[in-house]
């Protein structure tokens, strides 16, 4: 298990294997691809996640648990996915450069949700669930362009915002809005793409972690959850 350095976060351990079976499409947010974005996430294509995987693994049924019971007391779900420009690296390493800069951006977003996030309970900071996640190779000319950077590596997550924040827009405009201030100095992020989740929030779930259920990405190297316990923190 690894843990990206400083700030609010925390990579879960895996306790039980998951299914792989497979999930057609995927999610890609870079600014070449929107138009294909549009057509492949959760939001706008419920074909692409209407199926769940069977035998799902606790953690996921879990992970899915927490945002259904969320979703009813208010909080906001959002689909939310982080495109990179090329890093540079072995596959370990740009993984992690990744799960660097998703505890960065959740770090820089907590203080406009809580005041005072070091400070607030669990359930006044946003809850992000991800995983870094691969695309799902097909032979259409515009699966081709998801390869061009980091073999296609992402990160997709769903993100929740508690219903008392200190926000004054949705979370789609507060990223659009201060997307310089969200890629950072580095120039690693390339695009952040946040769209509301209407409904079928637990196939989101599933969708955000399909790579990780096919593991094609190990478990404890790529699933974020975000903030740690108040404990840890």
């Amino acid at each position: 298990m690894r843990s990206a350095p400083g700030g609010i976060c925390s990579i879960i351990p895996n306790t039980q294997s998951g299914n792989t079976t497979d999930q057609p499409a995927t999610q890609s947010a870079g600014r070449d691809l929107q138009e294909h974005d549009r057509r492949a996430t959760p939001a706008h294509d419920a074909k692409t996640i209407s199926r769940t995987y069977p035998g799902r693994p606790d953690w996921l049924g879990g992970y899915g648990q927490m945002v259904t019971e969320r979703v009813p007391d208010g909080w906001s779900p959002y689909f939310f996915t982080v495109m990179f420009n090329q890093l540079f690296g072995r596959r370990p390493a740009i993984q992690q450069q990744m799960l660097d800069e998703v505890q960065r951006i959740y770090s820089t977003l907590a203080p406009w949700v809580n005041r005072k996030p070091r400070n607030a309970s669990p359930d006044k900071l946003p809850l992000l669930l991800g995983a870094l996640d691969l695309p799902v190779h097909k032979r259409k000319r515009c699966s081709a362009q998801l390869v061009r950077c980091n073999d296609g590596l992402h990160f997709n997550a769903v993100l929740l915002v508690p219903p008392r924040s200190r926000l004054k827009t949705s979370l789609v405009d507060h990223f659009e809005e201060r997307a310089q201030l969200y890629r950072g100095t580095k120039r690693a992020v390339q695009h952040i793409d946040v769209r509301p989740i209407v409904d079928g929030h637990d196939r989101t779930v599933d969708y955000v972690f399909k790579t990780i259920l096919k593991r094609r990405i190990a478990y404890d190297d790529g699933v974020v959850l975000l903030p740690r316990a108040r404990a840890e923190l």
